[in-house]
């Protein structure tokens, strides 16, 4: 019984550890394509503004919320 509760916990990691991994991963997307990221994030009916996007794009602190937000879903994850 012991050792089924240890496989159980040690499957348990493994899945969080996958999708800590995943949250890892879909950042560090988002940060090498910014205009990408942002394609995704618009609902069917909108369009992205190009020059928008560009100016967006050249500030630190939209990398910087990606990456939080992402530590925090990583932190979050149990």
């Amino acid at each position: 019984m012991e050792h089924e509760n240890i496989n159980k916990q040690e499957t348990a990691q493994l899945g969080i550890g996958a999708v800590r991994y995943q949250l890892a991963i879909s950042a560090l997307e988002a940060i090498v394509d910014p205009i990408g990221h942002m394609r995704k994030q618009l609902k069917e009916d909108e369009r992205l503004d190009g020059m928008y996007a560009i100016r967006i794009a050249e500030r630190p602190e939209f990398y910087q919320d990606i990456a939080k937000k992402a530590l925090e879903e990583i932190a979050n994850c149990t």
